[in-house]
């Protein structure tokens, strides 16, 4: 599966929240600050508009145990920009687009745990494209543009 990208998005691993995070998966979700949390087995996403809110969350996975970069590299999570891509060189996920029900009007990026051929699009709950950031990818103004600069540790 692949977990929809929009803004600016933090991806993490599912196995790395189940094995480290403090208290689990529960404790992940009461760590969520808003409603943009969407996860298939392996990967879940939050979005933010903001830079600074978005580096609030990514100090909160640390403070939970999780890694963000080490040597140069994701380890338990990545940000990700709707328009360039990932912030890290990153192993265990890829970035790229779809076509929302092969529409190829209706393009979204998305980023999925490397290897998986399944290519079903999880969203946040109640999410269309028809009011969707995607839409209009300048939706995400200069929080987009500044997501690779504002996250690399």
């Amino acid at each position: 599966m692949a977990v929809l990208i929009e803004a600016i998005s933090v991806v993490v691993r599912t196995d790395a929240v189940l094995a480290k995070f403090s208290g689990g998966w529960e404790a992940f979700k009461a760590q969520v600050p808003n409603r943009t949390l969407c996860a298939d087995k392996e990967l879940a996403r939050v979005g933010f508009l903001e830079p600074a809110d978005m580096a609030e969350f990514v100090a909160s996975l640390e403070r939970g145990g999780l890694v963000h970069v080490a040597d140069g590299q994701a380890v338990d999570f990545v940000v990700a920009d709707q328009r360039q891509g990932l912030s890290a060189p990153c192993a265990w996920a890829n970035f790229g687009h779809m076509h929302v029900g092969g529409d190829p009007a209706k393009r979204i990026a998305a980023c999925r745990f490397a290897g998986s051929t399944n290519t079903q699009l999880v969203a946040p709950p109640g999410w269309t494209y028809e009011d969707s950031l995607s839409r209009d990818v300048a939706g995400a103004g200069a929080a987009g543009s500044d997501a690779a600069a504002a996250n690399k540790h």
